[in-house]
């Protein structure tokens, strides 16, 4: 079901829909404005949470920013900022239109501890690994070439090698 459907009535088109097809010519001033629609919510008492889909209106935008997003849900759901979650968005061809999905923790603890760890590392929430797989391997290959204590030395000796200044 579409936005377009939403609004079609028994009789046609909807005024309120023609409202919203009016918007693709509004002045330039209202470039700020967007219309969020979430669709399919859901609660999901298991990972403490509510699950959308996300239907967003932006005529004169080329897109919604995550930050816009999860401020307007906040305050339509009546949750924390910072308990929301937007991801996936794409824009429609044609522009004006754009899907994505959203999720609203009960608190954010559950989003630190539901939330998978990808997205965790990107909103800062959770540290990347310390050693690269790369860096991984070529210590194991130097601990096996040397004996006794000199292999906790290789540790402090491999890292990142710095590079010669050009003459």
């Amino acid at each position: 079901m579409c936005i377009r459907d939403r609004y079609m009535g028994s009789s046609g088109i909807n005024a309120e829909y023609m409202g919203l097809l009016s918007l693709r010519w509004m002045a330039e001033e209202d470039t700020k404005f967007f219309k969020v629609f979430a669709r399919r919510v859901m609660k999901n008492p298991v990972l403490n949470r509510k699950q959308m889909a996300l239907e967003i209106l932006h005529p004169k935008r080329a897109n919604v920013s995550k930050e816009e997003l999860e401020a307007r849900l906040a305050e339509s759901f009546k949750a924390k900022k910072s308990c929301c979650v937007v991801y996936g968005l794409k824009a429609k061809f044609g522009g004006g239109r754009s899907t994505g999905f959203a999720l609203i923790y009960d608190s954010e603890d559950y989003r630190k501890k539901f939330e998978t760890i990808p997205r965790l590392r990107k909103m800062g929430l959770k540290d990347k690994p310390g050693m690269a797989r790369k860096m991984k391997k070529s210590l194991r290959v130097k601990r096996k070439k040397v004996r006794g204590t000199e292999k906790s030395k290789q540790v402090a000796a491999t890292g990142p090698k710095s590079k010669k200044a050009p003459k």
